[in-house]
């Protein structure tokens, strides 16, 4: 995934910073202080109900639909919390994406240009190479799950406190985002 998000050119990156950024504010408000996203504050005002269910029978990992009357995400109920945190910020992206672009309208009286439509699965087989929309929701989920403010005050803490080894153990509980996801943004960050 580190790969994939190099190739997302620096403008691309600009975008979706600003989208996740936009996000954090509207629904956390500029000073949330260091607490991690709650990402069911953005499902409950958005109408988004999450579902956990053994997904992995058909080899998915996450996926979000719409109808007429609901929005969900679901969720492979086999994976860790933090892992399912990420997925559930990665479907967040498609939600706003579609979104922005007028394929959803509203939660109260949903309006769709399709009866139902799946906006979204994620395999946990390889079926192919990522889209660049796949590389734009990892990006979005990054940084909306750890802003850039927010890991560097942190880091800068443990620094000066002389703590940094067990840093990386503290960011995985603290924004509850798998290793390899804190491992990748203190890279991007200039700790790698």
């Amino acid at each position: 995934m580190a790969k994939d998000l190099i190739y997302l050119a620096f403008n691309e990156k600009s975008k979706v910073i600003e989208k996740a950024d936009k996000i954090y504010k509207k629904y956390y408000g500029v000073n949330y202080g260091y607490n991690f996203v709650d990402l069911d504050i953005i499902l409950s005002k958005e109408g988004i109900q999450l579902f956990s269910a053994n997904l992995s029978i058909q080899n998915i990992l996450s996926t979000i639909t719409i109808d007429k009357n609901f929005i969900g995400i679901a969720i492979d109920e086999k994976l860790s919390a933090e892992e399912k945190n990420f997925l559930v910020a990665r479907e967040l992206w498609y939600y706003f994406y579609h979104k922005s672009k007028g394929n959803i309208s509203g939660t109260e009286n949903l309006k769709m240009k399709n009866d139902d439509l799946t906006i979204h699965t994620e395999y946990s087989i390889k079926i192919q190479e990522k889209t660049e929309e796949a590389i734009r929701a990892d990006y979005f989920a990054i940084n909306l799950l750890l802003p850039e403010e927010k890991v560097r005050n942190i880091l800068n803490m443990s620094i000066f406190s002389g703590v940094f080894k067990d840093t990386i153990e503290f960011l995985v509980i603290h924004f509850k985002v798998p290793i390899k996801i804190i491992k990748m943004r203190l890279y991007e960050l200039g700790y790698g």
